[in-house]
């Protein structure tokens, strides 16, 4: 994503996590929505109504993130 955004002029890359949608602790997952803001040709973009997917597995030292996927927004 990021060397396909460069392309585009696109950097300053922050992703904001909302309240999670979805919460299941049974094993190792969790849903989240994001709102992901970065910079494109100069100005600044917003995508709201984006998700971004966790799967999580839990070590002695915390929480790790195994596997996301992100599903595009609004811009």
């Amino acid at each position: 994503m990021l060397a396909e955004g460069e392309l585009h002029g696109a950097s300053g890359y922050f992703v904001t996590l909302d309240k999670p949608v979805h919460e299941n602790v049974t094993g190792s997952s969790a849903h989240v929505v994001a709102t992901m803001t970065f910079t494109a040709d100069g100005k600044k973009v917003t995508q709201t109504g984006a998700v971004l997917s966790v799967a999580l597995r839990q070590r002695s030292d915390g929480w790790r993130i195994a596997a996301w996927a992100w599903t595009k927004g609004k811009q």
